[in-house]
């Protein structure tokens, strides 16, 4: 049970109440400018002592909280306040009132650091440490009392400018154990709108690029496409490499998709390619810094981000999807090289580009390597679009697979099964239609499915609309934990590459989304997998394209990291929601379905591309470098322009 704890108030709130929020839009009547007006009055915030003997702070209006790893957490106020394209950002005024000092008892808790496994050892560092230079601060932290971001991204399909703003209405000074609550917040953005709207030529819906080789068998996707109304054009990987410049292949393909977003206003880029053989080519730790584009049908980006387990760079789709940056009040070409040092994405100890992030169109990609993989795919969307939900009795199920992902059993967390908590937000998310199947280690001595092969095969065979998998994985293969067992000498079998031949689903095909390590990594090669050291098995493709592409059943498309994929335990922050599902992947994920079962988004690339805005408006990526990873790597295996369910 939580303890209240009791404080000494010093200062009387000047405002004080529930919160409320005031919206309004203001023209100024001299100048061409207008302004938007939000207030918000804020609760007292409740402090509590945590297992661990730390205070914990939350404030009924957060709808996030500060969390850099060793330091505080403080609750946070994020708005996002959306634009016309074009329009410039002139003043950001932020007003605090009202503040109130408690003095405190103790510590406020720390944020510990998130988890991963690497080579089947979990990365899980239970002796979470302060950060001693914040700790014993004279300083008020945070520093500033707010923070804001310009971003260019797409809501409802419309190209639009981003304001996404934190205000920190909490502050703590460590080295006098004081805290100063604010009692409201006034925020006045005053903005210059574009003169004319800014509006595209509306020739296309959706181009895929993709070699010539590939053209004959993507013709009757083009025509599928076209049938029900999402106009396709194929724009050939030779032609753009001829007619557009950049520094090497992906740039130039970027730069073509900028052409296509302002020329036919696109909103779907289909990249079909992936690398030209399955037997050689570099990948892994190799990828980042000697890239190779004639490896690849269509070639790919690489981040160059390093985070604490070493991994120093990932492959990201999202590179394409992130055409525009909002820079000095204008809107220009985000090449994801701020520093101008050939480096992409990079953020290590010594360097950091600034990146947007948000997508300005929606990117799928079918990863094939040859011409009878490009047939599969096609043959599988068509005939998948070709009926609608009420033709598909098994359509309503949604399946989770998961167990006891990491050990955060008393005293350092609440003993949280992190795979079946992730598939329980994703049930709630579609609860009103959807019918849920557990494959859960919990259910190992009562006689329902649990996550071992023949389990897992099971449940699919019968069908469902969607397939949600976390746990721990590589690109060969998933696995996860039964509960408090926390070995692979006696783990859940899971499901590999080699075991999806036996899957009989046919055309009852789900969307699959999977929290777990490099199971999208589709750099992999059967003779070079030896210069990756963290996965070192012989892997022809990823598991998330194996089962997008399999013959006879799978699924119809497929979400998943390219790189480690980070998760969030313990519990620390003492508000009885599972931290796993709160942030990093977890939340990503549940996003996903979020869009789906509650924002109605029904276009697979929309969903996919609303669950990283909405992960961005809670988790600026450029604050972490976490965050910054956990969007980057999320690719989606798939037609981004797939209708889910079909077409009735």
């Amino acid at each position: 049970m939580k303890k209240i704890i009791p404080i000494v108030i010093i200062v009387v709130l000047i405002l004080s109440g529930v919160g409320t929020s005031a919206y309004f839009i203001q023209k100024t009547p001299t100048q061409k400018l207008e302004t938007k007006s939000d207030t918000i009055l804020f609760s007292k915030p409740i402090i509590t002592e945590n297992k661990q003997g730390y205070l914990t702070i939350s404030l009924k209006e957060s709808n996030a909280a500060l969390q850099n790893i060793g330091e505080p957490i403080l609750p946070v106020i994020n708005r996002k306040y959306t634009f016309p394209f074009g329009t410039t950002i002139k003043n950001v005024q932020i007003t605090f009132s009202g503040n109130t000092q408690y003095t405190l008892s103790k510590k406020i808790v720390l944020t510990p650091a998130p988890v991963t496994s690497l080579n089947g050892k979990e990365i899980n560092d239970n002796s979470q440490k302060e950060n001693e230079v914040v700790y014993m601060s004279q300083n008020l932290y945070p520093e500033q009392s707010y923070t804001y971001s310009l971003h260019a991204g797409l809501e409802q399909k419309n190209h639009v400018i981003i304001l996404s703003l934190q205000c920190y209405p909490v502050r703590y000074l460590p080295a006098e154990n004081l805290l100063y609550a604010a009692g409201a917040v006034s925020i006045n953005v005053t903005y210059e709108p574009p003169e004319k709207p800014v509006v595209f030529t509306d020739k296309y819906d959706m181009v895929i690029i993709a070699p010539e080789k590939f053209s004959k068998d993507l013709q009757p996707l083009i025509d599928h496409k076209n049938s029900h109304g999402i106009r396709t054009i194929l724009k050939t990987t030779e032609s753009i490499y001829t007619e557009f410049s950049g520094r090497d292949q992906p740039e130039k393909i970027k730069y073509f998709i900028k052409y296509a977003i302002e020329n036919w206003n696109i909103t779907y880029v289909l990249l079909v390619g992936g690398k030209k053989s399955i037997f050689f080519g570099n990948w892994g730790i190799e990828g980042p810094y000697t890239p190779n584009d004639n490896l690849w049908n269509v070639p790919v980006r690489y981040n160059t981000l390093l985070d604490s387990s070493g991994e120093d760079g990932c492959l990201t789709d999202l590179y394409f999807a992130d055409v525009y940056k909002v820079q000095d009040g204008k809107i220009f070409f985000d090449d994801w090289d701020s520093d101008h040092n050939n480096h992409f994405a990079q953020w290590t100890l010594d360097a950091k580009d600034i990146l947007d992030l948000y997508p300005d169109v929606y990117v799928g990609r079918l990863a094939c390597n040859y011409n009878y993989e490009v047939k599969i795919m096609v043959n599988k969307i068509i005939t998948y679009e070709n009926s609608g939900p009420e033709a598909k009795p098994w359509f309503n199920r949604i399946i989770g697979v998961g167990g006891d992902s990491y050990d955060d059993r008393p005293p350092y967390g609440d003993d949280i099964y992190e795979g079946e908590a992730r598939s329980q937000i994703a049930f709630d998310y579609l609860n009103n239609n959807f019918t849920d199947v557990r494959v859960w280690a919990s259910q190992r001595d009562t006689g329902g499915l649990v996550p071992n092969t023949g389990d897992i095969i099971k449940a699919i065979d019968e069908g469902c609309g969607f397939l949600y998998f976390e746990g721990h994985a590589n690109p060969m293969l998933y696995k996860t934990h039964w509960v408090h067992e926390y070995n692979w000498t006696n783990a859940c079998t899971g499901i590999r590459i080699y075991d999806m031949c036996r899957l009989m689903n046919k055309e009852k095909l789900p969307v699959c989304v999977i929290g777990a390590c490099h199971v999208s990594q589709f750099n992999t090669s059967i003779f070079d997998y030896r210069k990756n050291l963290k996965d070192p098995y012989p892997t022809p493709e990823c598991w998330c394209w194996k089962l997008t592409r399999l013959v006879g059943g799978g699924a119809i498309a497929t979400i998943g990291y390219t790189g480690l994929e980070w998760t969030a335990t313990y519990g620390w922050d003492n508000d009885d929601i599972p931290d796993c599902i709160q942030y990093f992947s977890g939340y990503l994920d549940s996003r996903f379905f979020h869009a789906y079962g509650v924002n109605g988004v029904h276009h697979l690339g929309d969903a996919w591309g609303q669950a990283i805005s909405d992960y961005l408006g809670r988790f600026p990526g450029m604050h972490s470098a976490w965050d910054c990873k956990t969007v980057q790597q999320w690719l989606l295996f798939g037609d981004p322009s797939l209708l889910i369910g079909g077409y009735s």
